[in-house]
């Protein structure tokens, strides 16, 4: 199994190594998957292919790397999530705050997000995505229990099932379409979600 290298501890390495990852999504933006290799990332970057090796021992490590800051970032915004008095927000109001805060992560990586697909056709990095989406599609469960959605774990697991696919094809699609036609395509979204959400609800109506 590859890893990445140990974190640098000067500013100047941490400086460095930041660079090489933004330098890895410009790569992957302008060539593709099938394209992007460390050479690549050192002639963009004009460093020695050496000093790439010093924090990321392949490709796959750096690719790696993408994905799990990609991911790590998606859950700690679901651990904001869980803080939120859920038991007390109606389902619209939910929702709402719920894809708003998810599309703004959206949007402050939405370079990597769009590459996301291509990036996991790694056989490695898909494995990597099969586990961070069963883990948030347990959270998402356990969310839409505390708003009193649906009648058994089975049927909320499904439902997050929908929540976290629909949900992120919604998003790419409203990144793809730029600022004012993205805003209305997220609201359609958000509408379309509360509805489920009203569909499988246990609250008094």
């Amino acid at each position: 199994m590859t890893k990445e290298r140990s974190t640098p501890q000067q500013a100047r390495a941490r400086e460095l190594k930041q660079k090489i990852r933004e330098a890895s999504i410009h790569v992957l933006e302008a060539e593709g998957i099938d394209k992007f290799s460390t050479a690549a990332v050192s002639k963009h970057l004009n460093i020695s292919i050496g000093s790439i090796y010093r924090y990321y021992p392949n490709k796959q490590a750096l690719l790696e790397s993408l994905a799990q800051e990609w991911l790590g970032e998606s859950k700690a915004v679901f651990k904001e999530i869980e803080s939120w008095p859920l038991e007390e927000m109606t389902n619209s109001a939910f929702m709402t705050a719920f894809l708003s805060r998810i599309a703004a992560v959206y949007r402050s990586h939405s370079k990597l997000s769009l590459l996301l697909q291509s990036i996991l056709e790694s056989p490695k990095l898909r494995e990597i995505e099969a586990k961070h989406d069963e883990y948030m599609i347990r959270r998402q469960a356990l969310i839409l229990k505390r708003l009193s959605i649906g009648n058994s774990d089975s049927e909320r697991h499904r439902l997050s099932e929908i929540l976290l696919t629909q949900g992120h094809y919604g998003l790419i699609l409203s990144l793809n379409q730029g600022p004012r036609r993205g805003a209305k395509s997220l609201t359609d979204i958000i509408f379309m979600m509360t509805q489920l959400l009203e569909t499988y609800s246990a609250k008094p109506k």
